[in-house]
């Protein structure tokens, strides 16, 4: 009997503990973007390991990358939205400052979220995370601050078969293509298979970034040290850069379908053969994938006119008025916000999903099931999730993921020769009524003006004041008027 008596108040006991762990668990609906090949956030260790620790459960929609858009607007426009998104890129500015859907985050994360503060504090990077009416409206990602715009990649093993050096101005850059060109560069004895500079899409416009200014891709924009914003087709710097181009294009030195070739067909040609001396691209892999891509290494800016960004995702995690127990939810993201909690995000349980050698360097710990893409795929992610990246220095290391820990070191190269850091203008109602059409108009004409003048159809000097003539009658100067009216709010 007592054993009977001993039993049954154990079980009322685990059930009295059960009821109680029950009321402290709470459910949040959430909208989630799909990672990769429509995985879940959910299947991540980061997540596995932490909600029912914070007494959470998530109920999400996993949406394709392709429908988070329509989805995403249906939802915000009819009323009927869940307690959080993640990775849905909302806008904060109309869904938060104006329409008042989203919750304003800085008092709640100042309260709940020690590690988050601090960190947003050392970086100092509160006012780039507030929207214009100045609360902040989402939990950020802090990534590596990377180049934005495309860069110049060159084959160094043909530098080294022509005992050449890395070129150090726009002036070297057309000596080494000329070598390319004429010098057998691939050493195949064919001195007519190389393609000393591959451009695909026109992507040449980025030779912009070798010049010593500080230049936005984007807008179009040179940022003048007074402040003062210029259109790019209206200054003589594009005089000079389309004259710059017209010279390597006339002789050969760029690839005749470069207006035409599509990014995916030049990836593809240069993946395939050994005929490509220089490309450009943001990240080397976009272009070469496997060990190929360790014969190319980024040539470094001379001068600091790239414009990278600041490693900050601000709204990857924004939660609406939907929510009743908000300061849970951002107490939870706070713990990725730890060196342990990034490196869960990142790299995953050392001694489960990776481990690190006697020199320092990681390595994913494989079996037939759990693949290097399987952890890199699944069980881990350095994107997407609400946290800082502690372990990028070492994805840097040797690891099992050499080719993107290469691409990652070239690319600092280039995010070291920084002219602007995540220039973002904010445009009003206005703004796009009266800039919008011009931008369209004049971002189609230029291009065609420079391929024209490239191909030797018109001759550049002749050309020249019509060419201006014809800006200004499409407006030019107002669109610059507007895009200098941005910048300045930028900097208020």
């Amino acid at each position: 009997m007592k054993k009977l008596m001993s039993l049954v108040l154990a079980l009322v006991i685990m059930m009295m503990a059960l009821g109680a762990l029950a009321e402290d668990v709470t459910t949040y609906t959430g909208f989630v973007t799909a990672r990769g090949d429509n995985h879940s956030y959910l299947e991540t260790i980061a997540f596995k390991s932490t909600l029912e620790k914070a007494g959470i459960r998530l109920d999400v929609d996993n949406i394709p990358g392709s429908m988070v858009e329509e989805k995403r607007n249906v939802l915000l426009n009819g009323g009927e939205y869940p307690d959080f998104f993640m990775a849905a890129d909302v806008d904060v500015e109309w869904y938060g400052a104006q329409e008042g859907i989203l919750l304003p985050l800085e008092d709640l994360i100042r309260e709940y979220a020690p590690n988050l503060t601090a960190y947003i504090d050392s970086v100092d990077a509160w006012d780039f995370l507030e929207c214009t009416d100045g609360h902040v409206y989402g939990v950020p990602h802090f990534g590596e601050a990377l180049n934005r715009d495309e860069v110049l990649w060159v084959n160094k093993v043909w530098l080294e078969n022509l005992d050449l050096e890395m070129p150090k101005s726009l002036e070297d850059v057309k000596d080494v293509l000329v070598a390319f060109k004429e010098m057998d560069a691939n050493g195949n004895g064919d001195t007519e298979d190389e393609i000393p500079l591959m451009s695909a899409d026109a992507d040449f416009i980025h030779f912009f970034n070798y010049y010593d200014w500080r230049f936005n891709y984007e807008f179009r924009l040179i940022v003048r040290d007074d402040g003062n914003v210029d259109f790019l087709p209206l200054t003589q710097e594009f005089h000079d850069l389309t004259e710059y181009c017209a010279d390597l294009y006339q002789e050969g030195l760029i690839n005749e379908d470069c207006f035409t070739l599509s990014s995916d067909a030049g990836a593809a040609l240069a993946q395939t053969s050994d005929t490509v001396g220089m490309f450009f691209s943001t990240s080397g892999t976009n272009v070469i994938s496997g060990e190929k891509l360790m014969d190319y290494c980024v040539v470094e800016p001379w001068c600091n006119s790239v414009e990278v960004s600041n490693g900050i995702i601000r709204n990857t995690f924004v939660i609406t008025n939907a929510c009743e127990e908000p300061e849970k939810l951002i107490s939870w993201l706070d713990y990725f916000f730890t060196e342990e909690g990034s490196l869960l995000v990142t790299l995953g349980v050392q001694g489960e999903t990776y481990d690190i050698d006697e020199n320092g360097n990681w390595y994913y710990i494989e079996t037939e099931e759990q693949t290097a893409d399987f952890i890199q795929g699944v069980l881990t992610t350095n994107g997407g999730v609400p946290t800082y990246e502690s372990a990028f220095k070492l994805y840097q290391d040797a690891g099992s993921d050499p080719i993107s820990a290469y691409s990652n070191t070239q690319r600092t190269i280039a995010s070291k020769h920084a002219g602007l850091k995540m220039l973002e203008l904010n445009f009003t109602d206005e703004d796009l009524q009266i800039g919008l059409p011009i931008m369209i108009d004049v971002n189609t004409y230029f291009p065609q003006y420079m391929a024209s003048v490239m191909t030797g159809e018109m001759d550049l000097d002749e050309s020249w004041e019509e060419f201006q003539s014809t800006l200004q009658a499409m407006q030019a100067p107002v669109l610059e008027d507007v895009l200098q009216g941005c910048y300045d709010r930028m900097g208020e």
